[in-house]
């Protein structure tokens, strides 16, 4: 009996999700289960492909943990109306009377701080003095849509500039360059020392997907309008710096955004502990990356020449 009425659950739940309209937001999920076990076996029934590990990793995940908030959208483009691919996040808040501390060297005050309110104190520390320098090339994109597609040329240049300089970019364009770090890229640098000390070179600016920005601001209680996430090129102020970047309206949401790519490109810049030691980190992105000195990309060739 158990197992017939949590597998009705589960097509009640993904009829609400297929009746909703493409990148809608539904609330939160609590639906009335009998059990665990019950569970597993009816979307093993649904579905004999789905292996034990991504249930348990994800749909148990996206089921049973509460202030769950998620998006809906189509896996096929041209097919809106068929099967969606669901994109969730999950809030799980302190516990009253307790302290947290948090470590990190990419914490957002302003997102935790929206959060958690006023049990936040945040200390910064991030603008300490380096042993080791940033030389940022800034003045052109080098988004991954850009670097696959008309702007592949800046792409070549930057795998020509210091070609010995091993690499961390994207992980699907890590073929692209001589020298691409095999296990690091965009998403996945966190924690290693394995290169610490020495020169590295950074080629991209990682943008999230606009579903995750979407999420993040339905847990911060920012607007989910569609025209804030229509996002332009126009001339924004960020981090002492003004540039040209395609971004949102909505300063909120824009913030968001920035934060992401902020925090994957300064993750892959602390691969070589510049804190700790004399080494030089170049980083080719359109996202200013604060202590980094600004170059332009023309003077890639000149550069060359006077540390040859």
């Amino acid at each position: 009996m158990g197992n017939l009425t949590d597998a009705k659950t589960i097509r009640n739940i993904s009829s609400q999700i297929k009746d909703k309209s493409i990148n809608s937001f539904i609330g939160s999920i609590k639906p009335d289960f009998l059990d665990s076990d019950s569970v597993e076996q009816a979307l093993h029934s649904a579905s004999r492909k789905i292996s034990k590990n991504h249930i348990n990793e994800n749909l148990f995940s996206f089921l049973f943990t509460p202030n769950v908030e998620f998006v809906t959208s189509p896996i096929d483009k041209d097919d809106p109306d068929g099967d969606k691919l669901i994109s969730y996040i999950s809030f799980h808040p302190f516990r009253e009377g307790k302290k947290y501390i948090i470590l990190s060297a990419t914490a957002n005050e302003w997102m935790y701080k929206k959060l958690f309110g006023d049990r936040v104190e945040f200390i910064d520390l991030s603008n300490v003095e380096l042993l080791g320098e940033i030389n940022q090339f800034s003045d052109k994109s080098f988004a991954r849509n850009g670097m696959m597609k008309q702007q592949a040329q800046r792409a070549k240049l930057a795998n020509q500039f210091k070609p010995d300089l091993e690499t961390i970019t994207f992980k699907s364009y890590k073929t692209n360059f001589d020298n691409a770090i095999d296990p690091l890229h965009f998403g996945n640098c966190e924690g290693s020392n394995n290169y610490s000390g020495q020169d590295l070179k950074i080629v991209g600016t990682p943008h999230i997907n606009p579903e995750v920005i979407k999420l993040y601001c339905k847990l911060l209680g920012i607007s989910t309008s569609p025209l804030d996430f229509s996002f332009k090129m126009q001339k924004v102020s960020f981090n002492g710096f003004e540039f040209n970047f395609p971004t949102s309206l909505n300063e909120e949401v824009r913030r968001i955004q920035f934060h992401f790519i902020e925090r994957e490109l300064i993750q892959s810049i602390g691969r070589s502990r510049l804190i700790n030691h004399p080494a030089t980190v170049y980083v080719f992105s359109d996202y200013p990356i604060p202590q980094a000195k600004q170059y332009s990309l023309k003077d890639t060739q000149q550069w060359d020449r006077k540390t040859a």
